[in-house]
């Protein structure tokens, strides 16, 4: 399935939201999509090992460190 995030955009116009774009890439990949899961961590990236293992294949896993972006 290919798709554009502005068409996405303009269909769910009431549902959906963009985040800025403040990601930095670990996989390798310019363009992706899945499942959503976050996981929340503070200096420490021992969940992130820890989600890394136990997220299905295919999600996309967010790493929120906490930091006020201004």
């Amino acid at each position: 399935m290919e798709f554009k995030t502005t068409d996405l955009c303009d269909q769910f116009a009431s549902q959906a939201a963009v985040c800025e774009d403040i990601f930095t890439s670990f996989g390798g990949r310019k363009r992706f999509s899945g499942p959503i899961a976050t996981v929340r961590v503070f200096e420490d990236n021992v969940l992130v090992k820890e989600m890394i293992e136990t997220v299905p294949a295919g999600t996309v896993l967010v790493k929120d460190d906490k930091k006020h972006i201004l």
